[in-house]
């Protein structure tokens, strides 16, 4: 019998790294102890990047951490002043936008304020632990595993995500066999 376990992947790739996926939008932080957003964003400190927007057209929202027995970001804000703060912006210059939508129309720039969005979103998921994996393997008459027939990890967000992607390639083996 075959059975799906899903499972926390504790080897997450961050989604900000450039060699996992191309990011439209570039994410700036700054912080004592937690090193966030992009690696290469290339400002020294804040006043840098903040001269770079007075200079550049750039569509940004700003970036705000809980740091409270783990660590979680919005554009939002967060009730607790004690715990929280603005650690940066996440930005895309029009250029980007143009690249990304074609122009550089209002339509175009609420598109990518909502993009922004969801790449903060993920990145939360990210840095809060919420990325997924699934295992499917071969069980005994007891429940006891036998062989690990297929795994797949990286599912950032949703847990029930992985488990359909799970069912649904424990189906394909099933049909194999």
């Amino acid at each position: 019998m075959l059975k799906v376990i899903v499972e926390r992947d504790e080897d997450a790739i961050n989604p900000r790294d450039k060699g996992y996926q191309d990011n439209a939008s570039t994410m700036v932080c700054f912080h004592g102890r937690h090193n966030l957003g992009d690696d290469d964003h290339g400002y020294e400190d804040p006043n840098a990047f903040e001269e770079y927007c007075r200079e550049n057209k750039v569509l940004r929202l700003p970036l705000y951490l809980y740091d409270h027995s783990g660590i979680t970001i919005n554009t939002k804000g967060f009730s607790c002043p004690f715990d929280s703060g603005q650690v940066g912006y996440i930005y895309m210059t029009y250029e980007q936008v143009e690249k990304e939508f074609g122009d550089t129309t209002k339509s175009s720039l609420a598109k990518s304020l909502k993009l922004m969005e969801g790449e903060v979103k993920e990145y939360d998921f990210y840095l809060t632990g919420e990325v997924y994996g699934y295992r499917i393997v071969e069980v005994d008459e007891d429940g006891e595993e036998t062989d690990e027939l297929d795994a797949c990890w990286g599912f950032i967000g949703e847990e029930s995500f992985a488990r359909s992607e799970g069912e649904a390639s424990m189906k394909e083996l099933q049909q194999v066999a």
